[in-house]
């Protein structure tokens, strides 16, 4: 199994004191490691009570990176990117201490990048090189599933559309069919009145038959 290498710095940063003994020096698109120790004065802090730790960069450009590290035990672990080297120069590090209620302290510190001897080519760090193959072999695929989504939708919703079109037409028919059954009665009504007169057929107020006889 293959052990990635790193080039990783152990920087002892001080919450009352500013900057360091030795300014570390990196060089660009190398893979580099920041392990933080923290004091408070002469005492050791304690991280115990720390939920996270970020390292703002701040290059000469005036750029700022911020970074996410891994706290274990007595000490916060960086893994730099190629974003805080892309500019050759000094960079200014804070590193912020959060708590449960939010930032609790903050210790500055500075290290320098140098020029990639082997040319200004961009080489992707660790990080962005996953994201970018990630990018590449799921992307296609993330755009298949939101064209079928998107296909699926509009075939539901003319779908829809179809069958409200086929109930108006069947309540239009319904209507129609009312609209004669309606005529037809009225003629039954109609005829049934002509027969009763042709046959000298009279009603009482009980609708009862009478036959009168001339």
């Amino acid at each position: 199994m293959k052990v990635a290498v790193q080039n990783t710095f152990i920087i002892d940063v001080n919450l009352k004191k500013a900057g360091l003994a030795g300014e570390p020096i990196i060089t660009q698109n190398d893979a580099v490691t920041f392990v933080l120790r923290v004091k408070d004065g002469a005492q050791s802090f304690s991280l115990a009570d720390i939920t996270r730790a970020t390292l703002v960069s701040r290059r000469n450009d005036n750029l700022t990176v911020i970074k996410d590290g891994v706290i274990n035990a007595d000490e916060i672990t960086f893994d730099i990117g190629t974003t805080e080297m892309e500019k050759v120069g000094r960079v200014y590090a804070t590193a912020q201490l959060y708590g449960v209620n939010g930032r609790v302290s903050s210790a500055q510190f500075s290290y320098s990048v140098t020029k990639d001897p082997a040319g200004s080519d961009y080489v992707p760090s660790t990080n962005e090189q996953t994201l970018i193959e990630t990018v590449l072999s799921e992307g296609p695929a993330i755009i298949e599933g939101a064209r079928l989504l998107e296909q699926r939708q509009t075939d539901l919703e003319t779908s829809v559309h179809q069958q409200l079109a086929e109930k108006e037409v069947q309540i239009l028919e319904l209507e129609t069919q009312l609209v004669d059954m309606t005529q037809n009665v009225k003629a039954i009504v109609v005829l049934t009145q002509v027969e009763y007169d042709l046959l000298g057929v009279e009603k009482d107020t009980n609708n009862t038959l009478y036959l009168i006889r001339g």
